[in-house]
């Protein structure tokens, strides 16, 4: 009772409640270690001070910085895709724009108008049948039938390869003596491990060649042709120039020689005689072909001579075109970005 009468007394009270607890708390904090809690805190604004000033940072800067990257990669990734769907200066024509049941008969006439071109080149077909030589077409030459719809592109292309070969080897003729053994190509349509399947005479088994073969899934296609011919090493050397000199895009893959046979080299006074050939409108980079005729230097008559005398050559060219990579799949959000 007197203490709730005596104000004083529970002020001082008081006063001394605070001084105690004040007491307990400084005697608390006195003995507790915050010494490695601030090396922490420390270490971590510092840290927190080099993001912000570092690329990363998600500071308005370098969002835009990294959205400007974001656009330059995109147009460069479409400039690169137009170059490798478009058409490349090596590549040859594939836009076939006939119906693909016609293209059968397209064939037929390429394989009729190489056979002219050579008989008036000079160019002797050296085989027991002349009148089946198919170029590397005779799974539809000789039986008349049709490729294919799936693979009418890459068949008409094949033939614009086929004929740049035969022309390319015209022009290395010149005037000397050209026995055709062979144009052979490798059948697109043949389906079945790796293409392989039933090969006709005239075809080439990509198999053969499967450790040395330059394609890659995805990333690169190629198409196989050999040529076989009987002739003097020159012609090789014109016509192996001609080829690698076009910018086209073939690889020379391999140069086999061995001795051409009596039947290869016999002449039975059919063309192919030297000097009969005719000069081509064109050779296939727009200058003249040729002249019928021309012949290298005379060789003066003390000079030693080499009897360098015809020999069986088969070349083997790999055809190659880049694959055009398929257009990466974007979410939506990032589509709007």
């Amino acid at each position: 009772m007197e203490a709730k009468k005596s104000p004083a007394l529970l002020a001082t009270l008081a006063v001394f409640g605070l001084v105690a607890l004040a007491g307990a708390g400084f005697t608390v904090f006195a003995y507790l270690d915050y010494s490695d809690a601030s090396v922490k805190l420390a270490a971590a604004d510092k840290k927190v001070a080099s993001l912000l000033k570092s690329e990363v940072a998600l500071t308005r800067d370098n969002v835009d910085a990294a959205q400007s990257n974001l656009r330059a990669l995109k147009a460069a990734e479409a400039a690169l895709r137009l170059d490798l769907s478009g058409d490349g200066a090596g590549s040859f024509d594939d836009k076939y724009t006939g119906a693909p049941g016609d293209l059968g008969a397209v064939i037929k006439d390429s394989v009729e108008g190489w056979r002219t071109v050579c008989r008036k080149s000079g160019v002797r077909i050296a085989v027991p049948k002349p009148d089946d030589f198919a170029f590397g077409y005779s799974r539809y030459f000789q039986t008349g039938g049709t490729p294919p719809s799936k693979f009418t592109a890459q068949i008409h292309r094949q033939t614009r390869v086929t004929d740049f070969l035969v022309k390319s080897l015209l022009l290395a003729k010149a005037s000397d003596d050209l026995r055709l053994v062979s144009v052979a190509r490798e059948p697109v349509e043949v389906s079945g491990g790796v293409r392989g399947g039933n090969f006709a005479p005239d075809e080439v088994d990509p198999s053969s060649r499967r450790d040395s073969v330059l394609r890659r899934e995805g990333l690169l296609r190629s198409e196989f042709f050999s040529v076989k011919f009987v002739a003097r090493t020159d012609v090789l050397r014109r016509f192996v120039n001609i080829v690698t000199a076009s910018g086209r895009s073939l690889a020379v893959r391999g140069v086999e020689v061995s001795q051409a046979t009596p039947e290869q080299l016999a002449n039975p006074g059919a063309p192919g005689a030297p000097g009969s050939a005719v000069a081509l409108p064109a050779d296939l980079f727009g200058a003249p072909a040729p002249a019928p005729g021309a012949a290298a230097a005379e060789v003066k008559p003390d000079a030693p001579v080499v009897n360098d005398t015809p020999s069986l050559f088969t070349v083997t060219l790999e055809y190659i075109e880049p694959v055009a990579p398929a257009p990466a799949v974007e979410s939506a959000e990032n589509a709007n970005k």
